[in-house]
């Protein structure tokens, strides 16, 4: 596991440009996606969701509280984004492939439930994220309460160079 990575002699220093070009392309897709809703703006943006949630995992040690909660959060939203596209592939097929519902009355009602429910996945993703990724410029001060966090560690937890 990555608990098990050392660090080296780069520190913090050779992870934060990662994590702030994670969380700053997440942002982006964010407001893509809410500015142009497609089904690929959305499917991006939870792309985007997955890699910060996997960059969380990684500093989890840094910050064992926050940032764990902090990942769980974002895998739930990465989760719901998922479901989102589920239903967006689901609505699409329908669609395709009329023979599938052999009433087209029940087809209708079919997508337009999906559709309902697509809105109201759209509509809880917004504040589930700006609740926690509200930063505005690019993730510098999200990067740096990580830097922090890490620095704040107890020097037993730092003489190994581990995360």
């Amino acid at each position: 596991r990555s608990r098990d990575w050392p660090l080296g002699e780069f520190g913090f220093d050779g992870l934060e440009p990662g994590l702030r070009r994670v969380y700053r392309r997440g942002r982006r897709a964010m407001a893509r996606a809410y500015d142009d809703p497609t089904p690929e703006h959305f499917h991006d943006w939870r792309k985007r969701v997955k890699y910060l949630w996997h960059h969380l995992e990684l500093l989890e040690p840094a910050w064992p509280g926050m940032l764990s909660a902090l990942a769980d959060e974002t895998h739930d939203l990465s989760d719901l984004l998922g479901d989102e596209h589920d239903l967006t592939v689901l609505g699409e097929h329908v669609r395709q492939r009329p023979d599938l519902v052999a009433d087209q009355d029940v087809a209708r009602a079919l997508t337009t439930t999906l559709e309902e429910r697509r809105r109201q996945l759209r509509a809880a993703a917004r504040p589930a994220y700006e609740k926690h990724f509200a930063f505005e410029r690019f993730g510098r001060e999200f990067s740096s309460l990580i830097e922090q966090a890490m620095a704040l560690r107890q020097p037993n937890e730092r003489a190994g160079n581990e995360i």
